[in-house]
């Protein structure tokens, strides 16, 4: 069997399932220079995370968030911050790379976010949300907020009330949702990079 290990140390030279002795065999990792984009005829994107309460799923949140360019990341109610290093194990360093704020109160902060000339998006699938797959869905002139809710209950419904449009992704199988994580991370390469958006590579 073979298997990575992320440092050497005791226990990982241990087989993780026979926790046998094992043999160390070096593999050279390629030198990679990250590879960054310009984005035309793409919104500004910001995302607000209220009461998103795990860890992993508003770190995986932050990893996604810089894959794409991601503003800023408002987090809001009982969402972790990065200043919990659990969450930061699973950001990997995104959490560095993308600017965020904490707010007790998300629904006052949404409020305050359309006072200043933003326009908020909701993800949530519910009956009239139109599908982010959609070629004729119009993006917004103003900088674009997505807001992201709750796991299980979904956004607040009164800042649900707030949001210009709620979006959802269509599903083609048994389930009617997708992890809060994994729906926000293919919502945003949407947003960002389908939906009519261009992408330049640098030199």
């Amino acid at each position: 069997m073979r298997y990575p290990i992320v440092e050497e140390t005791p226990q990982a030279m241990l087989c993780p399932r026979c926790h046998q002795n094992t043999r160390k065999i070096p593999v050279p990792k390629p030198e990679r220079a990250p590879v960054h984009s310009q984005l035309s005829d793409s919104p500004a994107l910001q995302v607000l995370v209220d009461n998103v309460r795990s860890l992993h799923n508003v770190g995986a949140i932050f990893r996604s968030a810089d894959g794409v360019g991601v503003q800023h990341i408002y987090l809001c109610g009982i969402s972790p911050s990065p200043e919990n290093k659990k969450l930061q194990k699973t950001a990997l360093g995104s959490q560095e790379s993308v600017s965020w704020s904490y707010a007790t109160n998300g629904l006052k902060l949404a409020r305050q976010l359309i006072a200043e000339g933003f326009c908020l998006w909701a993800l949530e699938d519910q009956p009239g949300a139109v599908s982010l797959f959609e070629s004729n869905l119009p993006l917004p002139k103003e900088p674009l907020v997505l807001v992201v809710g709750h796991e299980r209950i979904g956004i607040d419904p009164e800042i649900l009330a707030l949001c210009q449009k709620i979006v959802h992704l269509p599903m083609l199988g048994l389930k009617d949702s997708l992890n809060v994580a994994v729906a926000f991370g293919a919502a945003v390469y949407q947003l960002r990079l389908g939906l009519g958006s261009s992408v330049t590579l640098d030199d």
